[in-house]
């Protein structure tokens, strides 16, 4: 995988996708909606019983999750934490949303990954639960600010925007 920013910033790609894309000079983007955090656990996992969790809940709990310094979406997690006076402590640290749910049905924890991921994600045997007072990221495209769009690329953006 490579970064979106940069494959659309030097024209490999026309239109970039990311949750919480860090804005560029170069880039013009337009939010198509905004994506729930939830929580992803095993079955059995003691959080799981809850149909709702909050942060405080995930205290003392082995977390699986993102470097806020180098992820937009692991620094929302870090805001949300310092907000109910947590540290963000991760027991594992992996890059994406998927590998959060492949590592926790490997090694059990419990991550927060976006929503639009956990719903992709059916196969992996693991529970999601809503979580309270989280802010949602927004889903971004994003496209070369000095570069017209083509057509096709117009249309496209039309429908996610209507999606």
């Amino acid at each position: 995988m490579g970064e979106p920013e940069d494959d659309v910033s030097r024209g490999r790609a026309d239109i970039g996708m990311q949750l919480a894309v860090p804005p560029r000079p170069d880039l013009a983007e337009e939010t198509l909606c905004d994506v729930a955090l939830v929580a992803v656990m095993p079955p059995d996992h003691p959080l799981a019983a809850r149909p709702v969790l909050v942060i405080p809940d995930f205290r003392d709990q082995p977390l699986v999750g993102f470097d806020p310094d180098w992820s937009p979406m692991g620094a929302v997690i870090r805001r949300a934490f310092r907000a109910e006076g947590l540290t963000y402590q991760l027991a594992c640290q992996v890059p994406y949303s998927s590998t959060v749910c492949h590592m926790i049905s490997a090694c059990g924890g419990i991550g927060i990954i976006d929503a639009m991921t956990a719903d992709s994600l059916l196969t992996t045997g693991l529970v999601t639960r809503p979580i309270e007072r989280v802010p949602s990221l927004p889903l971004r495209a994003f496209y070369r600010r000095d570069t017209p769009l083509r057509a096709a690329a117009q249309q496209l953006l039309r429908a996610l925007g209507e999606g």
